[in-house]
């Protein structure tokens, strides 16, 4: 009786187990199901989380436009677009032409002209020369003496109120440098220059030849009261040899700086009307004489060279 139930047994063990497999395979789920909410290791979603996708990360734009301090700020967001305004056209055609400037006449004859500027206050900017001349019998209301820069014993030499201080000023400084220098002569009135073209004239044997050094009356530098005739001490008479002496060295490069220019420089006949003369200086002020001396040109052609600008005009010859 015993041997027959062994059978029943090993059918009943194996339905047992046969029910528990499937049993199993049932209640068991899925692998990703088995992570738990709490478990953050595992990227997928834990129990009782939805199973949909995540959303997307927000653009840069969404956060800016979503934070609270960017959205305090009004530089923070984007600034609406404006079409660019397009660079204006200039019509070239219908601009007007420059102006040309007027060619500066130097002719040293022709026919005579009484200046147009007032010497008294034009003294910087008025042109005496062979054809441009001084009003008849002018001189200047505001004359003194010199003292201290003349020859002992010799009258003062008198020039306008206007050049004293800087001629007082220029001979102290040569004086100190070793290279003083005497005023020799200043103002002259036209009956003055009369007389010295008369003795010109005499002594070159004719007009032609004194014209080249003396100008006639009324057309001096002198009688405007602001130029001086300089010697050096070592050599007392008019001479280009002044060049080569000690105050003519140093009133060469100094002389600017105290407002007086060489109104008959070296190589410039053609240009000045006269030969050179290193000892007739002519007082234009100090800011003159610097802008002068920055351009190329004798004082003559300088001061033509302005007056053909506007009168309104301030520049400088170029």
């Amino acid at each position: 009786m015993s041997r027959p139930a062994r059978p029943i047994a090993r059918m009943l063990a194996l339905v047992v187990l046969t029910w528990l497999v499937v049993v199993g395979a049932v209640l068991t789920p899925p692998a990703e199901a088995r992570v738990t909410a709490g478990d953050d290791r595992h990227p997928g979603p834990g129990i009782g989380l939805p199973t949909t996708a995540p959303s997307p990360a927000p653009t840069a734009a969404a956060t800016v436009e979503s934070s609270p301090a960017a959205s305090s700020s009004p530089s923070a967001a984007a600034a609406p677009s404006t079409p660019a305004t397009p660079a204006p056209t200039v019509d070239h055609s219908t601009s007007p032409a420059p102006t040309p400037r007027p060619r500066v006449d130097l002719s040293c004859e022709g026919e005579v002209e009484t200046v147009a500027i007032d010497p008294a206050t034009g003294w910087q900017d008025v042109v005496v020369d062979p054809v441009r001349r001084l009003p008849e019998a002018w001189a200047p209301d505001d004359l003194v003496e010199v003292e201290g820069v003349g020859y002992d014993g010799s009258p003062a030499p008198r020039v306008r109120e206007l050049v004293v201080d800087d001629l007082a000023a220029m001979h102290e400084a040569a004086s100190r440098a070793g290279a003083r220098f005497v005023v020799v002569s200043a103002f002259r009135s036209q009956d003055h220059q009369a007389r010295v073209w008369d003795r010109a004239v005499a002594s070159e044997g004719g007009v032609d030849a004194a014209r080249a050094g003396t100008a006639p009356p009324g057309h001096s530098e002198h009688q405007l009261g602001t130029t001086i005739d300089v010697v050096d001490p070592g050599l007392p008479e008019l001479d280009a040899g002044l060049a080569e002496t000690p105050a003519g060295h140093w009133l060469a490069v100094h002389a600017v700086e105290f407002g007086f220019v060489v109104s008959y420089p070296d190589g410039a006949t053609a240009r000045t009307c006269y030969k050179p003369e290193p000892w007739h200086l002519r007082y234009v002020g100090r800011e003159r004489a610097a802008a002068m001396a920055a351009f190329p040109l004798s004082p003559r052609e300088f001061l033509l060279d302005r007056a053909t600008r506007a009168p309104a005009s301030t520049d400088e010859p170029s």
